[in-house]
């Protein structure tokens, strides 16, 4: 669908315009996809230290991206 219907239509205009215009609808809507996507895995256990960066759950990313995977 991208290819054949979105792509053209914003291939005709100036990039920086399209590129505006995809910031300010993802800013206006962005709380879409919370509504959509799982929210994330609260677990002291997953929580990991790296160079001083503390990450609060290695999985989030991969629940998203693996579903059918996580427990």
């Amino acid at each position: 669908m991208y290819k054949s219907l979105i792509r053209p239509i914003l291939f005709k205009f100036d990039p920086e315009e399209v590129h505006h215009f995809t910031f300010s609808v993802l800013k206006n809507f962005g709380f879409i996809a919370k509504l959509i996507l799982p929210k994330p895995i609260e677990d002291k256990r997953l929580e990991r230290e790296v160079f001083g960066l503390k990450f609060p759950a290695t999985a989030r990313l991969y629940r998203v991206a693996f579903p059918f995977k996580t427990g």
